[in-house]
């Protein structure tokens, strides 16, 4: 059976459901465009999908392997651009087939990686700046940058990812927090801020002379602390998603969930667990698509140093 959930105009994308008897049939027909076609098997073993293949290192959206006997695994179900494997089992076709449909769509808008030029990090920051300050988020120390970039020192120890249109736009982006281990985009950002010239950038990006926490809004939250003192005793990696941010003309298209799979997936490569990220209440049912939970007396009544309810949520790396 082969399928395209009828669902996603909303995001530009015309969907079409087809079904043929033959493995082959459609595993040829989705070979045709792997990256637009998804083929959802009923009644196969993953052995015999294996052998059918036409193009066993062909790339593109996971073929779905629906086995009622299967474990419930829905928090798998990612529209992350990294890291996805050839074959998912469930035992629920729905949220594979949602998180693909989104992850197809995309692919047609967006790239999403690591910044990679001047450009795409100027772009990054910039996206931050404009975002965080339309939400009045902005500390009181980087509206007196005479460039309008949202930086500061966990910027060198983060993963950052960019939403790139094929113009080069960055229109979404997000990062990731461990610990206070450099990363080797340090010499880029530094490179530009260098000749930039923004003296108040340099400070905000200069690594701080006492003890900080690695986590960015964290342990602003009452309880995060010993929470925290917790997994490091129990010798857990935990991580931080944070920064997440879309340009207005790109929301309403599940960009946003797109960049958290990611996230998760690189998070997940480097075997940190479990990860975190502090959110308004209001967003909680959109982070819960990507596998998170709010914490149970994890609870805030502001958010930054705005008067808002907030939360923190918790995802497992399975």
């Amino acid at each position: 059976m082969m399928a395209r959930e009828p669902a996603l105009g909303k995001r530009g994308t015309t969907a079409r459901v087809n079904s043929l008897g033959p493995l082959g049939a459609a595993l040829r027909w989705r070979d045709e465009l792997p990256d637009d076609r998804l083929v959802v098997t009923v009644g196969f073993r993953r052995e015999e999908i294996e052998a059918s293949k036409i193009s066993p290192g062909q790339c593109g959206e996971p073929i779905i392997l629906c086995e009622p006997e299967a474990a419930n695994t829905n928090n798998y179900a990612s529209a992350s651009f990294v890291n996805n494997p050839a074959i998912v089992a469930c035992n629920n076709v729905i949220p594979f087939l949602e998180k693909s449909l989104i992850r197809s769509s995309l692919r047609k808008q967006v790239q999403i990686r690591p910044p990679a030029s001047a450009e795409e990090w100027a772009g990054y920051f910039s996206l931050r700046y404009r975002v965080w300050e339309q939400c009045n988020f902005l500390r009181d120390e980087n509206k007196r940058a005479i460039t309008k970039w949202e930086i500061d020192w966990k910027d060198r120890t983060a993963i950052p990812l960019c939403a790139i249109t094929p113009e080069g736009k960055v229109v979404g982006c997000a990062r990731v927090l461990k610990s206070y281990e450099e990363r080797p985009y340090v010499f880029q950002i530094a490179d530009l801020l260098s000749r930039v010239g923004d003296e108040t950038l340099l400070k905000l990006f200069s690594f701080p002379h006492c003890a900080k926490e690695p986590f960015d809004l964290l342990m602003e939250f009452p309880g995060f602390r010993a929470h925290y003192a917790e997994m490091i005793k129990n010798r857990k990696e935990p991580a931080e998603i944070s920064r997440v941010a879309v340009d207005p003309e790109y929301r309403g298209r599940s960009l946003s969930e797109a960049l958290v799979d990611t996230a998760v997936a690189y998070a997940e490569a480097r075997h940190f667990a479990p990860l975190f990220l502090a959110c308004r209440e209001e967003l909680i049912p959109l982070y819960a698509k990507c596998g998170f939970t709010a914490v149970k007396g994890l609870k805030s009544t502001k958010y930054l140093n705005i008067q808002l309810p907030s939360v923190i949520m918790q995802r497992p790396i399975y």
